[in-house]
Order: C-alpha cells, then sequence, then structure tokens
C-alpha cells in the first residue's frame, strides 16, 4: 500500500511537543535546541491500524483483573522494586550508565525468569553475550540469544515468556529510512514492541543509553510510552548499586532496589551496616551516622567530614556523594548560627560507600561531622542525626521520622538527634564526647 504524503514536523526531545516549524526553544518545557524533524508518513500503517486492545468498551465490574498476576524474577530485590514482579504485557525501560551492570542484572533476570526467554542483543554478538552469561553462571535451558538490529526479525520468532532488548538505541525498523537511534527509529520500534507485549502478554525489557546529563537518551515519550522506567545508579568504583523507580504503572514510584556487585553478579544487600565502616563508634571526630530514606526504605550510613586549616587565601569546599551547593550553605548556617568559624577553613565532605544522598535529612548529619572536625571530638557512641537544617540554624522535621526511629533503634542506635530534641545546631555540641 502505497503511503500518504504528509509534510514535516518538529518534535521535541524533552516533552514531546509537536511545531509545524523548527523553533530555538521549546514552547512547552523551555529546553533549547530540542526539536528534531519527524516525519509522520514513516509510523507504519499497517501495525498502527491493530491496535493494542479491543474497541468494545466494558463495565469496570466486568474487568478480568486474573490477567495481572505478577510474574517473579526469582530476584528479590528486583521484584520488589516492580511492586512483587512482572505485569502480563508490562513494557520496562531501563537505565544507567555505561559499565554500571545493566546488562549483568539482565542476564540475571534472564538466567532466573520461569520461561522461555528471548535476549534480543543489538550491541553484541552471541558469543560476547555468551561470554558475559558464563562468567555469571547463567545456566538457564530456556534462553535463546539473537544478535540482530531488526526488530521485524526478532517479533517474527519470538515464542517465548520474556524479551530483552539491548538496547533500543541499536534498533531499527528497515522500512524507516532513518538511522537506528534516531527519533523515528526508536519512536517507531518501541511502538511495535509495546504493541506485541500487550497483544501477547508478555513482559519486554529494553535498555536505554544516559546522555552525559543522566536522563535516558532518546526522545522523551520514550519514557512516556513504556510502562516502567528503572534507572540504575552508582559508581563504578563502589561496590553499591541502586535501581531507582522514576515511573511505575502498575506499582509504587518511590521503591528503591539495593545491590551489591560482586564477582558473580548482582546480590541483594541484606545486611543494613554495609554501608557503614564496621568501626563507627571509634573515636575519630569527622564520623556521623544518619538515617536516610531510600524510597520507602531507611538506610545507615556514615558521613565523613575533615577540617582543617586552608593554606590559601579563600577556603576549599569539597564534597564526594552530597550537593557542594548545600555544602556551602551548611557552613555558612555554622558560621553564623553555631560560632564555628570556618572561613579560614577548608572542609572535605564525604558520603561512604559511594553513595550519592540528595534528601534534605541528611543536613544535621554532615553539620554534626564538621563540628566534630572542627573540634576535634568525636561524637558520642551510638548516636544518629537526621533532620533538615533551615537558615536560621533550626532543625526541621524530615518525612518518615517514625520509620527513621525505628531503624535506629533495630540498629542499636540509642541516641536520636532529630527536630524533636534538637531544636537547632547550637545543642551540636552537647552530642561531642
Amino acid at each position: 500500500m502505497a503511503k500518504s504524503k504528509k509534510s514535516i514536523i518538529f518534535v521535541c526531545d524533552e516533552c514531546g511537543n509537536e511545531s509545524s516549524t523548527w523553533q530555538g526553544q521549546c514552547r512547552a518545557c523551555g529546553a533549547w535546541n530540542s526539536y528534531k524533524e519527524f516525519r509522520p508518513e514513516n509510523i507504519s500503517e499497517e501495525v498502527a491500524s491493530q491496535g493494542l486492545y479491543s474497541s468494545k468498551p466494558k463495565f469496570l465490574k466486568d474487568i478480568d483483573l486474573s490477567a495481572q498476576s505478577r510474574l517473579q524474577t526469582n530476584i528479590e530485590e528486583f521484584d520488589n522494586t516492580l511492586g512483587g514482579g512482572f505485569v502480563a504485557g508490562q513494557v520496562v525501560l531501563l537505565g544507567g550508565n555505561p559499565g554500571i551492570g545493566k546488562s549483568t542484572l539482565i542476564l540475571q533476570i534472564a538466567n532466573n525468569f520461569k520461561g522461555k526467554v528471548l535476549y534480543a542483543s543489538g550491541e553484541e554478538s552471541e558469543s560476547q553475550v555468551g561470554l558475559r552469561a558464563s562468567r555469571l553462571e547463567v545456566d538457564n535451558p530456556d534462553l535463546e540469544i539473537v544478535s540482530t538490529n531488526n526488530v521485524e526479525a526478532v517479533l517474527q520468532v519470538l515464542d517465548h515468556g520474556l524479551l530483552i532488548i539491548d538496547s533500543i538505541q541499536t534498533m531499527a525498523v528497515p522500512s524507516v529510512s532513518s538511522s537506528a537511534g534516531s527519533l523515528n527509529q526508536i519512536k517507531e520500534c518501541t511502538y511495535r514492541l509495546i504493541t506485541a507485549a500487550k497483544q501477547r502478554s508478555i513482559p519486554v525489557i529494553i535498555i536505554g543509553h544516559i546522555t552525559k546529563e543522566g536522563a535516558i537518551a532518546g526522545p522523551k515519550l520514550l519514557e512516556h510510552m513504556v510502562d516502567t522506567v528503572l534507572y540504575l545508579e552508582g559508581d563504578k568504583n563502589s561496590m553499591f548499586r541502586m535501581l531507582r523507580v522514576h515511573k511505575n504503572r502498575f506499582g509504587d514510584d518511590s521503591e528503591v532496589g539495593l545491590f551489591e556487585m560482586k564477582s558473580i553478579g548482582m546480590v541483594g544487600v541484606k545486611d543494613p551496616y554495609l554501608f557503614m565502616a564496621k568501626d563507627i563508634d571509634n573515636k575519630t571526630s569527622g564520623n556521623a551516622i544518619c538515617i536516610i530514606l531510600e524510597g520507602k526504605r531507611p538506610l545507615a550510613i556514615e558521613v565523613q567530614a575533615l577540617v582543617t586549616k586552608s593554606s590559601f587565601g579563600y577556603p576549599k569546599r569539597t564534597a564526594n556523594g552530597f550537593s557542594l551547593n548545600r555544602l556551602q550553605l551548611l557552613c555558612a548556617v555554622l558560621e553564623k548560627k553555631a560560632k564555628i568559624n570556618l572561613s579560614d577553613q577548608d572542609v572535605y565532605l564525604n558520603i561512604a560507600s559511594g553513595l550519592n544522598v540528595k534528601e534534605p535529612g541528611v543536613d544535621l548529619a554532615v553539620c554534626a561531622a564538621i563540628a566534630s572536625s572542627y573540634k576535634d571530638k568525636a561524637i558520642k557512641e551510638k548516636t544518629v542525626f537526621f533532620g533538615e537544617v533551615g537558615l536560621s540554624g533550626e532543625v526541621r522535621p524530615v518525612i518518615g521520622e517514625d520509620r527513621r526511629l525505628k531503624e535506629s533503634k533495630n540498629l542499636g542506635l540509642d541516641n536520636c538527634v532529630y527536630s524533636k530534641n534538637s531544636r537547632n545546631i547550637l545543642n551540636l555540641s552537647g552530642f561531642l564526647a
């Protein structure tokens, strides 16, 4: 069938807004130079005409929910992150920095999944995937691997319970004239995969590349099209990884999975002390314990600070795993409200174990660690801090205080310093040994 001729449109990579002409700035989201050329005639009319669901409406009470039973991967951390496992027909987009462990995690899922699995690799040959599988001791007899960039070829041989695409930026549809990774190709490939997933009621995992800004490469509409968006985060030099949910139509989007990278692959974190040094209660100054919330899960982390005399006229501020701007703000509050003179002191801050903490509940622990290092006095044993510090030096409450207190008691940290018993940072000196 001849394709109808349509005019070229421009689509914003960030939000998916369409325009008949190219614009320097997106009128919807304000992003600059984000409009990319898109040819509507490249969308397959045959596939689009099939539709995803029956057009006949149903009463809510007549909808069969038995099809929504969860499909387990037998990897507890991953299943919990999804909300209990896959839903039939669910399309999951997994992103992460190069070398962070996406392919490792996916192979482990393929190995543990009960049923036939098709692993379609557009980046590596079958032998390359096989070498990684051998290292991870993957021995699922129902796992099949195909190396191709053709989505149509993958769908032709698809007769499995789980489909894995590695990665969407390398896949293409031959009938679309643009190259792999373009807006046209990504949209067309994703649409075909979603159509197959819904019609055949099988889960699909799509791996996506990451830009230097940390977002999934390609148009933002890619994230809108799929059911679930996961990000695998962490420092490649650290042994810990976090699997964060940014979108989930079938579960809570605040769940977080914690993994430890080992030679055999990703292993779920069970020991809450893994994120802290075993000798945290020693007499070393500058170390403070904080209870943070990752999703709904409370975690005990170690905040380390080193305050030393500056050798230059302008004091240095360095932060690892914490916002540098937030560190400078807290230093200013300590100077003004706690009378700690940091104007001629270099301040170095580190969140142990390579974690990157963004929540405000760590503010009080940062202030306590800085005060401890400045006065060269260790914090009293079994003391834990959590709370947001305001510009007036007040300690403000944070979400989930009950959960943090419960976790503190479970870990034997009896002395909890938070908004109810420490109204401002002037009280920090009372918790030094």
